[in-house]
């Protein structure tokens, strides 16, 4: 994913989530899972102050007509910066929220389906030009 470099799992309902930044800035933090119902609903929450997620949950539901399973991703997302990223937020109005859980549910529907996540990162149109 573009935005999203990591998210690891380091137990007991806990992950520890990396995004890159503009300007090479790096964010961490940690989500702790507050309510789990399989095959249902995930649901998790930061820990700390510095997330950009604060709060993220995953609905499962059947599909009309037994043709899958429908995803809904609900994200809280809090961008630092305090007052000036306050401001870019309500610029940039959802845009690059929206963005982010779109290719977030685009990127877990592949993964679930096939095993990976489609890259051009090995093809030889993805190589950069060395002239």
């Amino acid at each position: 994913m573009a935005f999203l470099a990591e998210i690891r799992p380091s137990g007991h309902g806990r992950t520890e989530w990396r995004a890159d930044g503009p300007l090479g800035q790096s964010h961490a933090w940690v989500m702790q899972i507050t309510e789990e119902r399989p095959g249902e609903l995930i649901r998790a929450s930061a820990d700390g102050g510095s997330a950009l997620v604060t709060a993220c949950e995953v609905r499962f539901r059947a599909a009309q007509g037994g043709r899958g399973t429908v995803v809904t991703l609900r994200v809280r997302f809090d961008p630092p910066g305090g007052m000036l990223g306050d401001v870019a937020a309500r610029f940039f109005d959802g845009v690059v929220p929206k963005e982010l859980a779109s290719k977030a549910l685009h990127y877990f529907k592949s993964l679930v389906l096939t095993g990976e996540v489609p890259t051009t990162d090995r093809q030889p149109a993805a190589r950069r030009d060395s002239r």
